[in-house]
């Protein structure tokens, strides 16, 4: 009989071989079956002894078992712990959506236990980057290494935030937002290590031959360290760090603030008068005839556009406008004073100048962002003031005339009687050819071929408690390259954005990407289901161009993936997917009447493009009744961030002053209300706002190039030239910079003049039919 043994691991179970024999040995108490302790348990003397003292240890009891066992195995585990701690911090391979049981915590204590091995382990690993002798440091086991702890770190992070914004349980949302908080602090902590930044950002590493997606991680590291106050003195490093966690805290406030707010109001069925009955129908009765209308962005701007009771419209928005306020209002101005202090850390100007230079960054600085800003103002400023002229011209109120200020409130009902009459043949109900899920799945048969893709709609179990499903993304040649979960329909105690998040990483030779998409739409009649309108379409292509870009951006670094790089270039992908529902052979192949399945007429397929260029200047550019002006919000943003201010009312009067003096407007369009309060991208997009703007004049450019809106699907350019930006551009990541990107696919660098007279065609456009 072979005296040697072989350990063999399977699920939770130790089976040890010996030849003929077999002795099985169950899970000891959730150890891993590959921990080290097991691994040197390869060797039995004597076989029939080790079966007799498994009996006589089975009497005495499991305690004594683990004990035994680990006494055996202490001194040739030694080493082995600290290693398996390190291997601890591995991202779940994904290879199925059955795999996506990993993301889940059972409850708040098992939540708190991962994040507590979370830091443990990685604190262990940064540890062991520091202490590696000079001479032996390369850039595998230090910056390689330190972009695969952080990797662990933030996914596990994104995994909290998910739970954070969209559990059904209360408990589990606010013991998430705590961990995330506290996974945020420790990410800070890295970053303002001055002995981890001395064993990474040193000649020794920067001098060997890298890549170059190697030398654009380091720069990525180094800008990091620097900001994060690695190089600072020790005072002014643990100033930074208290600053840091400061911003944390309050940026957790804010968003728990407008989780917590009441999203709903109570109305009568004569409150609803006019509304179509896709609205009513998705709305929660409360009574014989009574209803809760959710207060949210999806919602709230489709009652606001649709309907014709003013005293309603007046109610949301004053809802709208007075959801955390004024909590909100003080928390971010508490932000933008600490960013201040960080930049003044540093001997910047502001807080602006701080904030585009860490992270994500952006393209251009505040005093470029500034020109892009002032250039596009004088640009645009007479086609603008004459589309708000014809627009208020129109007000159906009678109330108010070219004369006077159009309340807030009104602004979206006016803008949509004002699309009526661009119709050909009267106003079309179209979201009734936009129900889900078919649109889904006529959406991933339309863009499965123009990316190169094959894109399949798919049922998926609940995660955190919701109705979900998920779209499965693979290669042409059916390598599996991610998954899309989609969480779209609202619930109580969910955030009312939609918005993107990425759980799992595209990494080469790694397992698939796992990317979450959000919406808010409203939950399916019982004989009706959920209908979109234009906006909610044009809403759900963007957040799938984050999806796919971060699915896409496969790298060798977690650091570089997917969306990991200029803020400009992140949107600047996500909107050029939203704009996709401009084209015509997105319109036939996509909008199917909900109860005849027939498709769009030709005129109306022209009215609907011709809407959907006026949208682009009047909710993306110039901003709808929720959103007062988009160029103004990019500048009260740099603003907010330039200099210190303690009020919404400095907010308001800055609003107000930057539409007189740059838009001309202030006389025609009544300023009020203070959606920063309850606006996400407030605190996520900070001064960054104004790429909002940038991303959309590169897209519209990028669209120019790629999508011709006479061509057909069958037309093979029609393809190749979005394939040839997918490759160039998607593809990246962040392993290249964005501007080299962009100028290699345009063959030329952007400029901004030239980016602001896209916008002419699209006024030509929308203001030659009124």
């Amino acid at each position: 009989m072979n005296k040697r043994a072989n350990t063999i691991y399977h699920n939770q179970t130790i089976k040890v071989t010996f030849g003929p024999l077999r002795a099985q040995v169950g899970s000891l108490w959730g150890l891993r079956p590959h921990s080290p302790i097991f691994s040197r348990i390869v060797y039995v003397r004597n076989p029939w002894l080790f079966i007799r003292a498994m009996q006589n240890i089975r009497r005495i009891g499991m305690t004594l078992a683990i004990s035994a066992t680990l006494f055996c195995a202490a001194q040739a585990a030694g080493k082995g712990r600290a290693q398996d701690n390190v291997q601890a911090l591995e991202v779940p391979r994904i290879s199925s959506p059955a795999d996506f049981a990993a993301f889940g915590f059972r409850n708040p204590r098992a939540l708190q236990r991962a994040v507590d091995a979370c830091i443990t382990n990685a604190n262990k690993a940064l540890s062991h980057i520091r202490k590696i002798p000079a001479p032996e440091r390369t850039f595998a086991n230090t910056a390689g290494e330190l972009d695969r702890v952080l990797m662990y770190v933030n996914y596990l992070k994104n995994r909290l935030l998910v739970y954070a914004r969209l559990h059904t349980q209360q408990p589990l949302r606010d013991a998430a937002r705590r961990a995330a908080c506290r996974l945020d602090i420790f990410i800070d902590t890295c970053w303002a290590d001055a002995a981890l930044c001395a064993g990474i950002c040193t000649p020794l590493i920067t001098d060997q031959k890298q890549t170059r997606e190697q030398e654009r991680l380091m720069r990525t590291i180094d800008r990091l360290f620097s900001f994060g106050g690695a190089r600072l003195s020790i005072p002014d490093n643990r100033r930074v760090q208290q600053i840091n966690q400061l911003i944390n805290t309050r940026e957790s406030e804010f968003l728990k603030n407008i989780a917590q707010e009441a999203h709903s109001l109570n109305v009568k069925n004569a409150d609803l008068a006019g509304l179509p009955n896709s609205v009513v129908n998705g709305l929660e009765k409360t009574g014989e005839a009574s209803y809760r209308l959710p207060i949210d962005r999806s919602t709230g701007t489709l009652v606001l556009r649709l309907s014709p009771n003013v005293r309603l419209r007046e109610r949301i928005w004053r809802a709208l406008t007075t959801c955390a306020y004024p909590r909100n209002i003080h928390l971010f101005a508490d932000i933008t004073q600490l960013y201040q202090q960080l930049g003044h850390a540093w001997n910047l100007a502001d807080g602006a100048n701080y904030y585009l230079q860490i992270g994500r960054g952006a393209m251009l600085s505040p005093d470029g962002a500034q020109e892009l800003l002032d250039r596009l103002c004088h640009h645009v400023r007479p086609q603008l003031n004459r589309l708000v002229t014809k627009i208020i011209a129109q007000n159906p109120q009678g109330s108010q005339s070219a004369a006077q200020p159009l309340s807030p409130g009104d602004w979206d009902y006016a803008l949509e009687m004002y699309k009526n009459s661009m119709h050909t043949d009267g106003p079309l109900q179209i979201s009734d050819y936009f129900p889900l899920p078919g649109t889904i799945e006529r959406l991933c048969a339309f863009l499965g071929p123009l990316l190169d893709l094959r894109m399949a709609h798919k049922p998926l179990a609940p995660l955190w408690g919701a109705p979900l499903s998920c779209i499965e993304i693979r290669a042409s040649e059916g390598t599996l390259l991610g998954y899309i979960i989609l969480d779209l329909y609202a619930r109580r105690g969910k955030l009312p954005n939609a918005r993107h998040a990425n759980l799992v990483p595209a990494l080469h030779n790694a397992g698939a990407a796992v990317s979450v998409v959000v919406a808010h739409f409203s939950v399916p009649g019982k004989r009706t289901p959920t209908l979109l309108s234009l906006a909610n379409v044009k809403s759900l292509c963007h957040e799938l161009g984050h999806a796919l870009h971060a699915i896409m951006g496969r790298t060798t670094y977690a650091l570089l993936s997917g969306t990991k790089t200029a803020h400009d270039l992140t949107e600047a992908v996500a909107q050029l997917f939203g704009l996709i529902p401009i084209n015509p052979a997105f319109l036939a192949t996509v909008a199917r009447h909900y109860q005849t399945e027939k498709p769009l007429s030709e005129s109306a397929t022209i009215d609907i493009i011709r809407l959907q260029k006026l949208d682009l200047i009047a909710s993306d550019l110039f901003g709808g009744g929720l959103l007062p002006v988009r160029l103004v919000n990019a500048y009260v943003a740099l603003w907010a961030y330039e200099k210190p201010w303690t009020t919404g009312a400095e907010l308001e009067n800055y609003k107000y002053a930057t539409f007189q003096q740059k838009l001309r407007l202030a006389e025609l369009y009544k300023v009020g209300g203070y959606l920063e309060a309850s606006d996400t991208h407030t605190i996520s997009y900070g001064p960054l706002f104004y790429t909002y703007i940038h991303a959309l004049l590169i897209a519209l450019k990028i669209y120019q190039n790629t999508l011709s809106e006479t061509g057909t699907r069958a037309d093979p350019a029609y393809h190749k030239k979005l394939q040839r930006f997918v490759d160039l551009v998607m593809c990246k990541g962040g392993a290249e910079d964005p501007a080299i990107l962009l100028s290699d696919f345009f063959g030329a660098p952007l400029n901004s003049l030239a980016l602001c007279t896209l916008l002419d065609p699209l006024f030509t456009t929308i203001l030659e039919k009124s």
